[in-house]
C-alpha cells in the first residue's frame, strides 16, 4: 500500500502543470501532422499488444536517466511532441524527465490507450516510427532562433483553459486537487 501511495505521489508530482489532451485533440493532430513525435512510453509486452498509429516507442523512458537517441532532436521550443503510456500516468513522469534534461518546446501528456480505445479509436501493429524531429531522420529542419513562435493548431489547447468549456474545467479542478494531492503525500511520504 506505501508502494502504491508513493508511487501515485511521484506521478501526480511529476503531473503538475502538464497540459493534457483528450483523445480526440490527439487524434485531430495525428491526422493534420501537427505532432514532430508521439512517444509511447509503455513496456515492449504492452507495445506489441498494440499501440497508436504513428508513434516512437521508447521503452520505459520514464525509468531512463537520460534520453535516448531515438528522440535526440527533438528537444527545440519549436517542437511538439505527445507522450502517452497506458492512463497518463507514465507518461507524465516521462514529460518531466524529458523537461529537466532541455526538452522546450510543446509537450503534451496524451493519456493513455485506454482512454484511447475507450473513446472508440483502434490500436495498430506496426513498426516504430522514428520521430520526424530525430537526428536518426534525414533532413530534419532544426529550430531556428529568427523562426516566429508556431501557435497551437485550433484543436489542440491553448495554456489557458477555456473556462467556459465543462471538459476544460473539470480537467483543470481534477488537476489542481490532483496536485494538491501530490504535494501532500510527496510531504508526507518523503
Amino acid at each position: 500500500m506505501i508502494l502504491y501511495l508513493l508511487t501515485l505521489a511521484i506521478a501526480l508530482r511529476a503531473a503538475r502543470g502538464q497540459t493534457i489532451i483528450s483523445p480526440e485533440q490527439l487524434y485531430n493532430g495525428i491526422q493534420s501532422n501537427a505532432y514532430d513525435a508521439i512517444i509511447d512510453v509503455r513496456t515492449l509486452e504492452e507495445w506489441n499488444d498494440g499501440h497508436i498509429a504513428n508513434a516512437t516507442h521508447v521503452e520505459s523512458l520514464q525509468l531512463q536517466t537520460s534520453i535516448p537517441d531515438d528522440i535526440l532532436g527533438c528537444e527545440g521550443w519549436c517542437r511538439t511532441i505527445v507522450v502517452y503510456c497506458r492512463s497518463g500516468a507514465r507518461a507524465g513522469v516521462a514529460i518531466e524527465l524529458m523537461l529537466e534534461s532541455g526538452f522546450n518546446g510543446t509537450i503534451y501528456n496524451g493519456q493513455g490507450v485506454s482512454q484511447w480505445t475507450a473513446a472508440g479509436y483502434g490500436l495498430v501493429d506496426t513498426e516504430s516510427k522514428a520521430a520526424s524531429c530525430s537526428v536518426e531522420v534525414e533532413n530534419v529542419s532544426s529550430c531556428s532562433p529568427l523562426e516566429a513562435e508556431p501557435s497551437a493548431p485550433s484543436s489542440m489547447p491553448s495554456n489557458q483553459p477555456d473556462m467556459s468549456s465543462p471538459s476544460s474545467a473539470e480537467q483543470r479542478i481534477s488537476m489542481s486537487f490532483l496536485s494538491c494531492f501530490g504535494v501532500f503525500l510527496g510531504s508526507y511520504l518523503c
